[in-house]
């Protein structure tokens, strides 16, 4: 019997790619698929055979990377950025008809706009967006794509992928970037299992601070002292409140930030849905990883200051009207307060919510294994 293979395709090292999807590896790593992880950036193609490093290949052009392909036409899943500069990927894909999946795709949050950019970031900010569109019309095309398809857990993101036309400049375009759109539960793909003693406190961090997407757009970040002081602060006086540590999971491009966390903090870099599975309480400012909480059904609190600037005070409001989320002040001294938030019963998000009938990991590789054949 000839042995199962899978490809991924990512801008990022295998680490950073497990971070966001590490169950879906691990299925088909786990499964005694081969599996062929193909970072772009660094072209290097790494092969895992039988949960072993099997070999590494670096390939220099287009060219070996369209042989290597064109060796192991198996499905790939994608997970690379929508720049008119990754077109020839998907042409490669297109062309050897390999069968091509997104689990969600970059269109998530496409609708917060920010009054005080400057000149230049405004200008940026645009040429982003026409190379988007760009990018997204090409693979629309039957020359490109479209993709095979598209596995979401957001209704907005399939209700925006599944327009048939769309404005470009001053044109109405037919568009269909994905041939199928298929309901998930959620982007982690973890099943519920929430039965274990809750004793974690965990803080979902971004690094306000040094985040450099305010950065690129010409904002100035919050005072670093004045947020680790607060952070300390507020976090030390909830856990005495609720008898639990407090746990810290650093964005991967910040992890170097967290020592200015108090050292009564635990710091940890992996094994996310474990912590989460025993936390009482999560909290954010805004992340894409509150698709974990959630998957958790764990109370969630954010944290907003009037002291963040306009970018990262619109990005937490646009989460907390998103999923109904209750907020507390990072200056905020009043224990009871908190309290009463804390206390008070989540709503949870009709957009995303979790429906124990639906097995992800079945579902997507049931699928997969049908376009195999």
């Amino acid at each position: 019997m000839e042995d199962k293979k899978i490809t991924f395709l990512s801008v990022n090292k295998i680490d950073l790619f497990l971070e966001y999807y590490p169950s879906l590896y691990r299925e088909y790593y786990f499964n005694n698929y081969i599996v062929n992880f193909i970072n772009i950036k660094s072209k290097k193609i790494t092969v895992y055979k039988k949960k072993k490093l099997y070999q590494t290949i670096n390939y220099s052009s287009f060219f070996q990377l369209y042989r290597f392909l064109k060796n192991n036409r198996n499905s790939a899943f994608v997970s690379i950025e929508e720049k008119i500069k990754n077109i020839l990927f998907f042409y490669i894909l297109k062309k050897l008809n390999i069968n091509t999946y997104y689990v969600h795709a970059h269109e998530n949050y496409p609708y917060i706009s920010f009054s005080k950019l400057s000149f230049f970031s405004r200008l940026n900010k645009y040429l982003i967006s026409i190379n988007a569109k760009i990018f997204n019309l090409l693979v629309s095309t039957k020359i490109i794509g479209p993709i095979n398809t598209l596995f979401s857990s957001s209704q907005n993101e399939i209700k925006y992928s599944s327009f048939k036309k769309k404005n470009f400049l001053f044109f109405k375009i037919n568009y269909k970037k994905f041939k199928n759109i298929i309901k998930i539960n959620n982007k982690e793909l973890y099943k519920v299992s929430n039965k274990k003693k809750k004793n974690n406190i965990i803080f979902l961090d971004i690094a306000a601070p040094f985040h450099k997407d305010q950065i690129y757009n010409g904002y100035k970040p919050i005072d670093e002292n004045f947020y680790y002081t607060q952070m300390n602060r507020l976090l030390i006086m909830i856990s005495k409140y609720i008898d639990c540590k407090v746990i810290i999971f650093p964005h991967p491009k910040y992890k170097k930030k967290s020592r200015l966390f108090s050292k009564n903090f635990k710091i940890v870099n992996q094994n996310q849905e474990s912590y989460l599975k025993k936390s009482k309480i999560v909290f954010i400012h805004h992340t894409s990883a509150i698709f974990k909480a959630v998957n958790f059904k764990i109370k969630i609190l954010q944290i907003q200051s009037k002291k963040f600037n306009s970018f990262i005070y619109k990005y937490n409001n646009f989460f907390k009207k998103k999923y109904s989320l209750e907020s507390i002040d990072l200056e905020e001294q009043n224990v009871f307060k908190i309290k009463k938030k804390f206390l008070k019963s989540s709503h949870f998000y009709k957009e995303i919510e979790f429906n124990d009938k639906i097995d992800n990991i079945e579902l997507i590789s049931n699928f997969v294994s049908k376009n195999e054949k």
